[in-house]
């Protein structure tokens, strides 16, 4: 029972930070979309 408390844990960690990691390379995605947009049409 333990073994498997362990396994589950240490699966959840890995799930947390894949996610983790996804959310930060789309955030990066969209900052550097937004910066393009912004230097391709200089409105303001």
């Amino acid at each position: 029972m333990k073994k498997i408390d362990k396994n589950t844990n240490e699966f959840n960690k890995e799930l947390f930070l894949i996610k983790f990691e996804l959310s930060f390379l789309i955030g990066i995605k969209f900052k550097a979309l937004q910066y393009m947009y912004f230097f391709s049409h200089p409105t303001i």
